[in-house]
């Protein structure tokens, strides 16, 4: 006889006990007790940056003579990552309850559109557009631009219009002029006075598109910060935000664009505290748009009520490396100027003090340089140590990472990993959807199908021993064991070739698969 269970849910409302207050060292201790104007804060790695910033947030709404109501405290980071972890560390420090608004520059310049759409201007605030749609959005344009002829592309690119690439390229150009701020017809001019026709080609493009986002009421993250700019710039919605945000915070400065900086100018009233904290030596969002001359020019351009430049404040103590990794850094480094900060304070900025802290397990404070003849040899070795690391040190594969300089290095990495026979997830925020692993191999699938004759040897190994093939490093060499053989038998006369050239003409379709061989080098597949 089935019973029935009786099941009652409670909503647990009370306050979580709040964390421990982190010990502070006299520089940080200066971030949290600042009121009034703004400050710079210099922070290099493992300084306590997120620490410094949690604690003059908490110091702030419990300041025993000027609380600040948490409505009033707002805290921008450059990506959703760091927002969550930097809002998760303020309601624990809290203890729960009303905590502060905690996001990204794009996020919170949506919700202030949201805010601020004016009743029969738009039904809704405009949608903002992902990547991938951008992406599409830009081919059509390009394609139907083709078709109809309106846009005269020169001889160069003309053939490559229809391609992804071309678009992607587009795009970010489309993306950089408007964070200068140049319209369509200033692209044009460009063009036309530099004597280079892409330019007014893309100043035509632009056009195009800027008349198709507001017939669909989208915007893409770019044009979202303009017309949030433009909404925080009228009188009417600068002094309502004036009068809400009394403090602001700004982690990862050094990773802001030209329109992000306009719009914290914006924000900032003449009563508000702002705290932007950041690294020069870390500006690495370039090719995001990002310009290290936000964080170079803050002090001249948020000056004090005195008209004075910003303050600026270091933090000196690093917690993450030794002497060793702090002498590789500072080699390369060196004397290198950071704009118009004095000699005293870079060399404070780029020596701090290692006060160290417990090490993880098989942590140690040593800086290897090795080189390799080529990327392959590179990523092979990289996924051996890895490997060794786990089999042999028993490190868990969660505490194993790779950084790359640039995305274009993932897919030979990643390929090395999985041979090697290591687990490999990749940081989705690194690679836009297209290269996802999952959607990546179908894709790839798709197009070897289509066109088999352009297989290459890596697609091969990618195909084969990804989550379509299925075969692992062992296996995979296998099969080209079976196909050498299998090729001697066929002609003994021929050198059968490499085994990886072997396995990409089989896929093309120019060789079968050996249905007889010696037993040591059967291989049983399904394809």
């Amino acid at each position: 006889m089935r019973q029935s269970v009786s099941r009652s849910w409670v909503l647990d409302t009370a306050p979580l006990p709040p964390a421990t207050p982190a010990v502070l060292d006299p520089e940080q201790l200066q971030v949290v007790k600042h009121r009034n104007g703004p400050l710079l804060v210099l922070a290099g790695p493992g300084t306590g940056k997120t620490t410094t910033i949690v604690e003059a947030i908490t110091a702030r709404i419990n300041d025993p003579i000027d609380p600040l109501a948490p409505g009033a405290v707002l805290a921008l980071t450059f990506g959703r990552r760091a927002a969550v972890e930097l809002r998760d560390r303020v309601v624990q420090r809290l203890g729960g309850g009303v905590i502060p608004v905690v996001a990204t520059f794009h996020s919170f310049a949506y919700g202030l559109m949201q805010q601020t759409a004016q009743v029969g201007e738009v039904r809704d605030p405009p949608r903002l557009l992902s990547g991938a749609e951008e992406d599409v959005r830009i081919r059509d344009l390009l394609i139907g631009a083709l078709e109809d002829g309106t846009i005269n592309w020169p001889e160069e690119l003309a053939g490559a219009v229809t391609t992804l690439g071309l678009a992607n390229e587009i795009r970010s150009v489309l993306a950089r002029a408007r964070e200068l701020g140049l319209d369509p017809g200033q692209l044009e001019r460009i063009g036309a006075k530099s004597g280079r026709p892409a330019w007014a080609a893309i100043g035509a493009l632009a056009e195009q598109e800027n008349a198709v986002m507001v017939l669909e009421n989208v915007c893409d993250y770019v044009e979202l910060l303009h017309r949030a700019v433009i909404a925080a710039r009228t009188p009417d919605v600068a002094a309502q935000l004036h009068r809400t945000y009394r403090a602001i915070y700004v982690d990862e400065y050094q990773d802001t664009d030209q329109l992000q900086v306009e719009l914290l100018n914006a924000l900032v009233g003449p009563r508000t505290s702002l705290v932007v904290v950041g690294d020069p030596d870390q500006a690495i969002y370039g090719f995001r748009g990002a310009d290290v001359a936000g964080i170079l020019n803050f002090p001249q351009q948020f000056r004090t009520s005195a008209d004075e430049p910003a303050p600026t404040v270091i933090l000196q103590r690093t917690r993450r490396f030794g002497p060793n990794i702090r002498a590789a850094a500072t080699s390369i480094l060196g004397a290198r100027p950071i704009g118009s900060f004095t000699k005293e304070q870079v060399y404070a900025h780029r020596h701090p003090v290692c006060v160290g802290a417990a090490p993880a397990a098989g942590a140690t404070d040593i800086v290897e340089v090795q080189l390799f003849d080529s990327e392959s040899s590179r990523a092979a070795h990289i996924a051996e140590q890895i490997r060794r690391a786990h089999l042999d040190d028993g490190l868990a594969w969660a505490d194993l990472a790779v950084l790359v300089r640039s995305a274009r290095q993932i897919p030979l990495v990643q390929r090395a990993l999985m041979q090697a026979g290591v687990p490999t997830t990749i940081a989705a925020d690194e690679i836009p959807l297209r290269a996802e692993p999952a959607v990546a191999v179908l894709l790839q699938a798709a197009e070897m199908a289509v066109d088999p004759t352009r297989i290459t040897s890596e697609q091969a190994a990618d195909l084969l021993t990804g989550p379509l093939g299925g075969l692992d490093a062992s296996q995979f060499r296998q099969l080209g064991r079976a196909l050498r053989s299998a090729a001697r038998l066929a002609d003994p006369e021929v050198p059968p070739g490499f085994s990886d050239e072997l396995i990409r003409d089989t896929l093309r379709g120019r060789h079968e698969l050996p249905t007889s061989l010696p037993e040591s080098d059967t291989l049983r597949l399904s394809v």
